[in-house]
């Protein structure tokens, strides 16, 4: 994975060489992002943030009512840096699970990749 002082289309070619067949999308407003698509617009994204000063990867789903219930279904306990995601984000989007990193304390490369195939495997199971 390619830290965030890299270019944002590198960091997209090393999420799509991880999910071969998986859409990835890019976009730089209103924040620098790439986002794994899963191909329903009420279901799950992965998304990595970039920002000013930090990290941040996420994976969301269409509605918070349909976050509530993908939450309740998690069956696994969270540890740290992973957290429960705040709900309803700006834009429509529910973040279910969620982790940043200070842009000057980022982990290894492959930490980070790590941590996108975890919110993706994770997405594909709650898909079903």
């Amino acid at each position: 994975m390619t830290h965030p002082d890299h270019d944002l289309y590198a960091l997209a070619q090393e999420v799509e060489a991880m999910f071969p067949g998986r859409r990835v999308v890019v976009s730089a407003f209103p924040h620098r992002a790439v986002e794994v698509d899963f191909g329903s617009p009420l279901g799950p994204r992965v998304r990595c943030l970039i920002h000013d000063s930090r990290m941040h990867m996420s994976l969301d789903w269409g509605q918070e009512e349909q976050a509530e219930a993908v939450r309740a279904r998690l069956p696994i306990q969270l540890e740290d840096p992973f957290r429960l995601g705040p709900g309803q984000r700006p834009g429509g989007d529910a973040c279910i699970i969620e982790v940043a990193y200070p842009r000057d304390a980022l982990p290894a490369d492959h930490r980070l990749r790590n941590d996108v195939q975890a919110l993706v495997m994770l997405a594909e199971l709650l898909q079903d």
